[in-house]
């Protein structure tokens, strides 16, 4: 019995072991990724990846940069579309949760980013990739020497520039031969002296060291400086040139290097344009102005002004503030069935706009033909049994690179055996058959599926266009279901953005307007600025049903900084074309910024002479420069202008270009090829009318004996039926009759009644007797009809 009892929570154990090892399984993630490395040439290093559960297997994959970018840590390598190598088995090793890679910098050929995947059966989790780059040294930039004499009190400020050094190389300054010791506390690279006084003169030279190679390389120029008590008056000036732009990431501390020497010793004062200096965060200090714990507000141009009595001299500073992407909203855990459309989004943020990448199952999906990966949103058309597994959405900037993760679960799609057997025969080769020709009605088509079906339309996208509107974007994916009528968008206002306490959300609303089927955006109004949001779309179809799309993301209508140009570039109009009726061809032009991408662009168009809102239409992709602008009016001058859009924002739009549609042109009428016959008119001439004359007596004379004819024909006929009546009436076989059919009498008329062989039961008599007795209705009006028709015919010949 203990045994029992021992043996049985064994079992437990191990099953409930089972079960939370499976339930881990949909928690797996990335424990360490490789870091970066730089190299020397003909060195050994180790990059490691480990999991939190152990996986099947490890992998891992090369992306090599360009031998000219063996150098740059920021080189741009873009993971979803850049070519890889998969390195062999032989180079790493596997240990349970860890794999371990080991290069040797045999070339510059190992440089290039290197990913780790660990394989969980047909679940691959890729990590973010790790950058290997080669040292170099680098040089000094070409400089001048300097002599120069400055007053005692001024603040000095040389520096010497180097470029092309990885690791990035620290300066080291001399004077006379000796090394000078940094007298301010802040992290630069140029040489800075406050307070200068006569032991400060001497001869100054620099010396540039690369911190893992450990050589130095010594500058050619120098700086002669004297100190002096007394001196002639000067206005300020610089030594040598101040740097103009500074970049930080967010939570650093730069400093913005900007002094000026002078006598009297000038006074320096430091203003940020459209805006303030960092309250508690910024500090003027001896050579220039320091900004601690960096925030995206910080971002901007800086001045800096030195004055004496002599004069002022300024220098503009721009600070380029970046920040390493952040995903603040990514796709949870999917169930789907097989068959069915996926919309899934990756909302992103990141100083410069991170490049998006997608993995699914460890490998990129630009060459999977049934999905669409659009920037920070990806399409499955149609989700397939393969497709299960993990999605990974990658964000990389110039900063860094970051992901997340979540699992795909497809559910079978359950087959009848009937469709099993179809889709066998469809699969089938087809041979030549020869049928005779027939004709038939037209059948449904048994194969096509889900005509009844009422498809809804995606998740919508929504683009901040002013303070108070947004554009709100969607698909419908290509279906053979319900024709749409019209589309409506829903909102509803979540609250305040900074609101902390909690809050009722509003019903909600529906926009009056009724968006045509082909119109795939609409802007909405009357919004309320630093407020959140939720959007759908409602589609009404051909039975006058409707079905709901998903809600947006929270969305945040921000107010606008009126401190701050729009970043984004305003398209150009260069051409419109006419087309045809209804339809305009437009062309456009940007000029593109450096770091920032465009999704693409909105296109407002409205009849010059209409009062009426703009229409709009998008068009996805930044490398777009023409679109076809259709459903117009014919014979109509149309408004047109365009501004470009990324999701979080939209340009100024462009000026206004006119162009009109063509004039509906009537379609020609068919003619009737069918002979026609024309009465042609003929003046007789005095001879012939006479002849004339004589032939329409004798047409007269004619038409007259044939009715006559007629007439006496008809007369006969109906003489002769009523003597056949009379004696049918008269006969006692008749009589018989009448008695044994139980009084049902049938009087014939002008219609003869005919019975066919199948009804005859019996013969008795001469008479045919039925099983089912034949009633017909005598017409009582027959001989007053024949009279009256005689009379008529009569009367006419009379007259």
């Amino acid at each position: 019995m203990e045994g029992y009892l021992f043996g049985l929570f064994t079992t437990c154990l191990m099953l409930l072991e089972f079960k939370v090892i499976h339930a881990d399984r949909g928690r797996v993630y990335m424990v360490t990724s490789p870091e970066s490395v730089v190299m020397p040439i003909n060195d050994e290093t180790e990059l490691t990846c480990e999991m939190n559960l152990s996986p099947d297997k490890f992998q891992w994959k090369h992306y090599p940069l360009n031998i000219e970018d063996a150098f740059n840590p920021k080189a741009s390598i873009i993971l979803g579309s850049a070519h890889y190598l998969d390195l062999p088995a032989t180079m790493f090793t596997s240990d349970k949760k860890v794999s371990t890679l080991k290069i040797k910098s045999s070339s510059k050929a190992v440089a290039g980013d290197y990913q780790c995947l660990a394989h969980y059966g047909a679940s691959v989790v890729a990590s973010i990739p790790g950058r290997i780059t080669i040292t170099t040294m680098g040089k000094f930039s070409p400089q001048s020497n300097v002599q120069v004499n400055v007053v005692a009190g001024n603040t000095l400020l040389w520096r010497c520039d180097f470029s092309q050094s990885n690791p990035s190389a620290y300066i080291d300054y001399y004077k006379d031969g000796l090394y000078v010791i940094p007298k301010v506390a802040v992290r630069t690279q140029s040489l800075i002296i406050p307070n200068l006084s006569t032991s400060d003169s001497g001869k100054y030279d620099c010396a540039a060291t690369n911190p893992i190679q450990q050589n130095s390389v010594q500058a050619d120029f120098h700086l002669n400086l004297k100190i002096v008590g007394n001196g002639p008056w000067q206005s300020p000036q610089f030594l040598i040139p101040a740097k103009k732009v500074y970049i930080v990431n967010a939570g650093e501390t730069v400093f913005m290097e900007c002094s000026a020497v002078g006598n009297p010793v000038p006074k320096v004062f430091w203003f940020k344009r459209n805006g303030e200096l960092p309250s508690n965060r910024s500090q003027l200090m001896p050579g220039g102005l320091q900004i601690s714990n960096a925030k995206s507000t910080d971002d901007g141009v800086y001045i800096c002004n030195h004055t004496n009595s002599l004069g002022t001299i300024s220098h503009h500073i721009t600070l380029v503030y970046n920040e390493a992407p952040t995903i603040e909203e990514g796709p949870t855990n999917t169930d789907i069935k097989e068959g069915e459309n996926l919309d899934l989004e990756c909302e992103v943020k990141g100083t410069p706009e991170p490049q998006i990448s997608w993995f699914l199952n460890g490998d990129t999906v630009i060459n999977d033909t049934h999905i669409e990966a659009i920037g920070n949103r990806i399409y499955f058309r149609r989700v397939e049994k393969k497709h299960a597994g993990t999605l990974q959405c990658f964000a990389t900037n110039t900063i860094g690179t970051i992901y997340s993760s979540f699992n795909v679960k497809v559910i079978p799609k359950q087959i009848s055996s009937i469709d099993a057997f179809e889709e066998y025969l469809t699969a089938q080769p087809t041979l030549p058959v020869h049928k005779r020709r027939k004709h038939h009605k037209p059948k449904k088509n048994r194969g096509q599926k889900g005509t009844t079906e009422m498809i809804p339309p995606s998740r919508p996208m929504v683009t901040r266009i002013n303070d108070e509107s947004v554009m709100v974007r969607w698909t419908v994916p290509e279906n053979n279901g319900l024709p749409i009528q019209f589309f409506k968008v829903q909102y509803r206002e979540l609250g305040p953005i900074n609101h902390n306490g909690t809050h009722k959300s509003s019903k909600w609303k529906t926009t009056n307007a009724d968006i045509p089927p082909h119109i795939r955006s609409y802007e909405v109004n009357n919004l309320n600025p630093d407020h959140a949001y939720r959007f759908r779309i409602a589609a009404v179809y051909s039975n006058n049903d409707n079905k709901l799309g998903p809600n947006s993301v929270k969305f945040h209508l921000n107010r606008a900084d009126f401190s701050q140009r729009n970043p984004l570039p305003v398209p150009r109009l260069i051409h419109t074309e006419m087309l045809n009726e209804t339809a305009i061809r437009i062309h456009w032009e940007y000029v593109p910024i450096a770091n920032l991408t465009i999704e693409g662009f909105f296109v407002h168009y409205v009849p010059a002479d209409s009062a009426m809102d703009y229409m709009k239409a998008t068009v996805e992709g930044s490398e777009m420069t023409s679109y076809v602008i259709q459903h117009l009016q014919p014979g109509t001058m149309y408004d047109i202008k365009i501004q470009s859009f990324t999701t979080k924002s939209a340009s100024e739009c462009s000026p206004i270009m006119k162009q009109k549609t063509a004039f509906a042109v009537k379609k020609p009428t068919v003619k009737d090829t069918s002979p026609t016959v024309v009465a042609t008119t003929v003046e007789p001439s005095p001879s012939s009318q006479s002849t004339g004359d004589t032939q329409m007596y004798i047409f007269i004379g004619s038409g007259v004996l044939s009715v006559a004819l007629l007439l006496s024909v008809i007369v006969l006929v109906i003489i002769f039926k009523k003597r056949k009546q009379k004696k049918a009436n008269n006969s006692p076989d008749s009589s018989r009759g009448d008695k044994e059919d139980g009084g049902h009498h049938i009087q014939a008329d002008s219609n003869d009644y005919v019975v066919s062989p199948k009804t005859v039961s019996r013969v008795k008599n001469g008479n045919v007797t039925t099983n089912n007795r034949i009633t017909i209705t005598p017409n009582p009006l027959a001989d007053a009809d024949n009279k009256k028709f005689l009379a008529r015919i009569f009367s006419r010949i009379r007259t």
